[in-house]
Formats: structure tokens, C-alpha cells, sequence
């Protein structure tokens, strides 16, 4: 067995002037990545719907799309978290993941 260690988070700022953060560049949180292909499908819908036409208009767009970004990423995290508590497995990650202080802050 081969052991691939990985720092699991995601970014503060998603959006930053006008680059957008999507997919890997935006966060990595667990190895099979199933939440993060939905974000990146979602991502796209919003950019694609919510372009700015002008500079001006960007920076609005720019702090709600964080927001919104920022609310699932953290969802994510808590739904992730609940798979692990409520697991039986007993191997060294699954039991890690069920560790008291690991648990996110409401």
C-alpha cells in the first residue's frame, strides 16, 4: 500500500479580480472528489450566468460569488464530516476523521 499525503482545504477568496478559482484550483477536500465535480459543474453555471459586461460590475459579482462559494464549500465539509462519524471503519483515516476536535465548529 502506497501512502499520498494531502493537505485537505479550500480558498478564502475564490473569485479575485478576474481570475476564478474552479475545481482543483479552488480546494481539494478527500481523494475521490465526488462533491468537488458537482462544484465545478455549479462554478461554471454561475460564470456563464453572471459574467460582469463591465469591470465596474465585477466586484459585486466577485463578493457574492465568494459568499456563495464559501457557504458550499463549508456544506461540503459538513456532509463529508457526517460520513465519517457515522462509519464503522476502523482503519487509521476513518478513525482520525472521528476525532472529536476534527469535528468543523457551527
Amino acid at each position: 500500500m502506497r501512502k499520498i499525503e494531502f493537505q485537505a482545504g479550500h480558498r478564502t477568496r475564490f473569485w479575485e479580480r478576474n481570475c476564478v478559482a474552479v475545481g482543483l484550483s479552488a480546494g481539494f477536500l478527500e481523494p475521490l472528489e465526488a462533491s468537488a465535480i458537482l462544484l465545478v459543474e455549479i462554478a461554471a453555471q454561475f460564470i456563464a450566468e453572471q459574467m460582469p459586461a463591465t469591470r465596474a460590475a465585477m466586484d459585486p459579482v466577485a463578493r457574492r460569488y465568494n459568499a456563495i462559494f464559501a457557504y458550499r464549500w463549508a456544506r461540503i465539509i459538513d456532509f463529508l464530516k457526517l460520513h465519517y462519524l457515522l462509519s464503522r471503519r476502523t482503519e487509521p483515516f476513518w478513525a482520525d476523521n472521528r476525532r472529536t476536535e476534527s469535528i468543523p465548529k457551527a
